[in-house]
């Protein structure tokens, strides 16, 4: 049954925009399985947290798409005394229109301990000031393993609304509520939307997703060994130059790492040449200037910038505009 059909045969004639971006969990430009020490982004645009009041331990965040649906699995390793929880932070742009007007979230949510999950909401003002909505609040279950919460935005003053894309809006979902952080859970078809119901989640094509992802985090990694990434020309016997592009333009001017600088060639006349250093310069929203320093460099002469032949497919080139 196609999606249309299958909203209409629950008796619904529409449903209403998503504000969550990747809120089935397909896009995973960090890899499907991530190791956090403790916390930090894992599949794109979500950060997920092991435990909050203990350090040292270790969660496992991959993604789950053997189910009738794309979702997220959290496993903590470990000691499980504390919480565990994903967020995402929501850029003003994407909430315009939205302060002083009822917002639902909705989520399938499961975990091995069965226990219902609860909900924090933070509104941020221009000088990074926090105002909690709700604080690991009850949902209301609304069917086999999904949950809902309603709540209202509240207005803020011209002077106090943080600019277009600055963070504006913090929607946290705390695993198992009060108790302690399962060893497994799982969340799915997370929603944020307007008006006080939940309406049926439809999800975006990937392309349509992935583009949106592209704003905030661009991981350009290995595919194949002597894979290209740029072209350069040569400044002098040390430095060579080039202009990288972003697919998208991103939220702000992005930070840059990288795997290691052996990881890389810079590659012309049939030699590759193996850089000391990777930096950027002049980066933009945009794009950005690579800088990269090798030995043997001809001054004028054309060069490529790509991965090594190693066979180390853990090689990447990161552009990082998270909120």
């Amino acid at each position: 049954m196609s999606r249309a059909r299958d909203i209409a045969s629950h008796g619904y004639t529409s449903t209403n925009a998503n504000i969550l971006i990747n809120p089935s969990f397909t896009v995973a430009q960090r890899g499907t399985s991530v190791t956090l020490a403790n916390s930090g982004y894992a599949l794109d645009r979500w950060s997920v947290s092991g435990l909050s009041s203990v350090g040292g331990t270790s969660v496992n965040v991959l993604q789950d798409i053997n189910a009738p649906y794309s979702r997220m699995k959290v496993l903590n390793t470990g000691t499980t005394t504390g919480h565990s929880f994903a967020l995402q932070v929501i850029e003003a742009v994407n909430i315009l229109g939205s302060y002083g007007k009822e917002l639902t979230l909705s989520f399938g949510y499961s975990s091995s301990s069965s226990t219902a999950p609860v909900v924090t909401l933070i509104q941020y003002d221009s000088s990074g000031g926090v105002n909690y909505i709700a604080t690991d609040a009850a949902v209301t279950a609304y069917g086999a393993n999904k949950y809902k919460y309603t709540f209202t935005l509240p207005s803020q003053s011209i002077s106090d609304t943080p600019a277009l894309s600055e963070k504006a809006l913090q929607v946290r979902i705390t695993a198992d509520g009060a108790a302690n952080a399962p060893a497994e859970w799982y969340l799915w078809e997370t929603k944020l939307e307007a008006g006080s119901e939940a309406t049926p989640f439809v999800a975006r094509p990937y392309s349509e997703e992935l583009a949106l992802c592209l704003r905030y985090f661009w991981r350009i990694a290995k595919e194949v060994i002597y894979h290209n990434i740029t072209n350069m020309a040569g400044f002098s016997p040390t430095n060579a130059y080039g202009t990288l592009p972003f697919p998208v333009r991103m939220r702000a001017a992005p930070a840059s790492t990288n795997s290691g600088a052996d990881d890389f060639y810079i590659s012309g006349a049939g030699v590759n040449h193996v850089p000391t250093s990777i930096y950027t310069d002049s980066m933009t929203t945009w794009s950005t200037q690579l800088t990269v320093i090798a030995t043997g460099l001809t001054n004028g002469s054309a060069y490529w910038l790509r991965f090594s032949n190693s066979a180390n497919a853990d090689e990447y080139l990161d552009f990082d505009a998270e909120l």
